[in-house]
């Protein structure tokens, strides 16, 4: 199901000099089964303290996550994230990369390189397959590091900003096929941006943090499939106004809603 429950979770740092420093506090959110949410927030909002304990990676110091009603207390392979780095090996070739999970759980090698060639070919890799992490694009290291995840087939996907450092159109390009890959297998997606036109073309909900705070909630009623004429249109150019300004005037904790707006994009002249 991979239903995800937030509830009260705060988390602090203590830093030497500087006392404790609270990345979250009091962040409660229910995510329902094969919803994608989008985090969003300014730098050093918390997003991806948010993310990495959904992960397992970091513990909280006051509440809990849930997923599927079962406390988070580390990594699964129920949940499988693709870093804002690259996080490949560098002396394996793209398939081995691949196929490194299933070799660690110790699937045979020939169902294991099946299902690497498989994953490969669904992103777009497979005539890539015995190439090395240096000779890829860095379009290409995300489409290996997805590929590594999904081989593994979890039931949630965590991104944290995977395209940040892309250039736009291979960002879009990424955005869309990450869409279709999810049509075909659902699953319960977050995904941290701190780019506003990703959040809204990606989403069904955008959750917005400020300073540790969840302080918006906003469902993104956009008709599905969505392509690249959705960021053109007027409806979109409001929600990124709507989205701006809640992240805009956060300091003042007023969150806006994007209820109301049309679920539909009227054809162009």
């Amino acid at each position: 199901m991979s239903e995800i429950t937030i509830e009260h979770l705060s988390v602090s740092f203590t830093r030497r000099r500087a006392g404790a420093f609270a990345a979250l506090q009091d962040v409660s959110a229910h995510i329902t089964p094969q919803t994608f949410v989008a985090i969003l927030g300014l730098s050093g909002s918390g997003k991806t303290t948010l993310l990495n304990v959904v992960a397992g990676l970091l513990q909280p110091t006051s509440g809990r996550v849930l997923l599927d009603g079962r406390p988070i207390t580390g990594p699964g392979s129920d949940r499988g994230v693709v870093f804002q780095q690259d996080a490949l090996f560098m002396w394996r070739s793209v398939v081995k990369n691949v196929e490194y999970g299933l070799e660690v759980k110790g699937m045979p090698r020939a169902q294991r390189r099946a299902l690497a060639e498989h994953w490969l070919t669904v992103v777009g890799l497979k005539d890539f397959a015995h190439f090395f992490p240096k000779e890829l694009s860095g379009g290409m290291k995300k489409r290996c590091q997805l590929a590594m995840v999904l081989a593994n087939e979890p039931t949630t996907l965590l991104m944290d900003e995977p395209y940040g450092a892309l250039d736009y159109v291979t960002k879009c390009q990424l955005q869309d096929e990450l869409l279709a890959l999810l049509h075909t297998t659902p699953k319960t997606t977050l995904f941290v941006t701190h780019d506003i036109e990703e959040a809204l073309y990606l989403s069904d909900r955008v959750l917005i943090l400020s300073r540790g705070r969840l302080i918006a909630d906003m469902p993104v009623t956009f008709d599905s499939p969505r392509t690249n004429d959705l960021r053109l249109s007027p409806e979109f150019a409001i929600a990124k106004q709507r989205l701006w300004r809640s992240l805009d005037g956060a300091t003042q904790q007023r969150p806006l809603s994007l209820t109301g707006l049309p679920a539909s994009i009227p054809e162009q002249p």
